[in-house]
């Protein structure tokens, strides 16, 4: 089987299924694959819920595209017709002198971003369910939220679809190529030719497109559901991400219907998409409850659920966006790094926007693939 197009996007998660609708939307003859059928658990955009925030502790070079996304978002709301993104605000928590607090007032203060500042009895006042440790500070985002991921990724299909792409699930590639005479990805029984290909194959994509301008490890990560004890309504926890001693942070969201969902950001086990190890420890969701019955206490009752995903970490924490040097027509999308889900309207804009211009937007520039090659 031989199929052709003007672009082949791999890989169908947020940000895959981004680009293939924005690349369809310009006109473009697109196909579309995935190893799966996405939404599904075996990839990073599951979990049902993600926070979106506006005061970025990573820093202030984000918060432009956090804008666009917010706009972006906003858009396919009105477009699916349905609810995506729910407002209400969001907490960044920690030491008064630690990182988390520190980054995220010099973001606020540096765009000048609403915010507030509160101590320990002003967040106990103002969120009863928390109950931090004297010293513990914490900066409100007024523009925080969450949006519903699996939702979201069926809005972006959606999309595509409607806007004329072909998505081809249960197709994983097995191999590829770019040059001056286009792109082929292999699959299995055929092929697909195309101008250009856009790699957003998530953590597989440290396999498909390893190389010194590409690079990418695999980190395991856990997400848990809480049942709400008793009288507890945490629907309306506001999310959050909290930094505790030592530098590890653990986040937390509220329960949509399908319990209390909290996690720790980064510090898993090494892995790659294929070895991830998907069942989960009782010591794992031990340890989250711990941290909820210290921080949050009476809020949760027992675990409902466990679900490994997968962080796809840069060596700099940046998103990958842009062309792969010395691979003409080839494109990545990719790097998450644990908080790319909600730019992933942006990104897949920018990205499709320079595939058809031929060269990356300059709103690009901090996650261009080239700033590996030249280290």
């Amino acid at each position: 089987m031989r199929a052709e197009a003007e672009v082949v996007v791999v890989g169908l998660g947020a940000l895959g299924a981004a680009a293939v609708a924005s690349l369809a939307e310009r006109g473009l003859e697109v196909i579309g694959l995935d190893r799966h059928r996405p939404p599904h658990e075996l990839g990073s955009s599951h979990g049902g819920s993600r926070i979106i925030r506006r005061i970025y502790s990573e820093g202030s070079l984000y918060v432009p595209l956090v804008d666009r996304a917010y706009g972006e978002w906003r858009d396919l709301e009105r477009r699916a017709g349905e609810r995506l993104l729910l407002p209400g605000g969001g907490l960044f928590l920690g030491a008064r002198d630690g990182a988390m607090v520190r980054e995220a007032l010099a973001c606020a203060r540096e765009r000048g971003l609403e915010h507030e500042l509160l101590d320990a009895g002003e967040i106990r006042r103002r969120f009863p369910h928390f109950d931090p440790p004297a010293g513990v500070e914490a900066v409100f985002d007024p523009a925080a939220g969450v949006l519903l991921a699996e939702r979201c990724q069926e809005a972006l299909l959606a999309r595509a679809t409607g806007a004329g792409a072909e998505l081809w699930f249960d197709r994983p590639m097995t191999g590829w190529r770019a040059g001056d005479d286009g792109a082929r990805v292999e699959i299995a029984g055929g092929e697909v030719r195309a101008r250009s290909v856009v790699l957003a194959t998530g953590g597989w994509l440290a396999d498909a497109a390893a190389g010194p301008e590409v690079r990418l490890s695999v980190e395991r990560q856990v997400q848990h559901w809480f049942e709400p004890h008793a009288g507890a309504y945490v629907s309306d926890l506001p999310p959050f991400v909290w930094e505790l001693e030592g530098g590890r942070s653990w986040y937390g969201l509220p329960d949509l219907g399908e319990g209390l969902k909290v996690g720790m950001h980064h510090g898993g086990e090494p892995t790659t998409a294929e070895s991830l190890r998907r069942e989960v420890d009782p010591a794992e969701s031990r340890e989250m409850r711990r941290l909820l019955e210290q921080y949050l206490p009476g809020t949760a009752d027992r675990c409902l659920r466990s679900r490994a995903c997968m962080y796809a970490n840069t060596p700099d924490l940046r998103f990958l966006a842009g062309p792969i040097p010395g691979r003409p027509g080839a494109w990545v999308l990719g790097g998450g790094s644990g908080h790319g889900f909600k730019f992933a309207p942006a990104l897949g804009d920018l990205v499709a926007r320079g595939v058809v211009e031929g060269r990356p937007p300059r709103e690009l520039a901090p996650f261009l693939p080239r700033r590996f090659a030249a280290a």
